[in-house]
């Protein structure tokens, strides 16, 4: 696996997938590792800021070509965290 010239990843993003979307695509899910181009179909849950990731649930998943080098742990105390509910993101 070789980065792209891109590669430097500042990205805050999850993306989730209902239990049938898990089982519709886990051939594709196991075949990816970090920092894998992907191209997906998702919709917008939640918007983050500079303590929560950007949000989106995905209904369609494709391994594209590329990889990026991603930076693990970035956030503050090395952890992922999304907004729940209507948590706007803070000014």
């Amino acid at each position: 696996m070789v980065p792209d010239d891109k590669s430097v990843d500042d990205s805050s993003i999850a993306l989730t997938l209902s239990e049938n979307m898990t089982e519709k695509y886990k051939n594709e899910i196991m075949q990816l590792n970090a920092g894998d181009h992907v191209l997906f179909n998702g919709t917008i849950v939640g918007i983050g800021d500079k303590s929560h990731l950007h949000h989106l649930h995905v209904f369609g998943l494709q391994k594209i070509e590329g990889t990026a080098h991603v930076n693990i742990n970035i956030h503050e105390n090395g952890r992922y965290k999304i907004r729940k509910g209507s948590e706007g993101p803070s000014g």
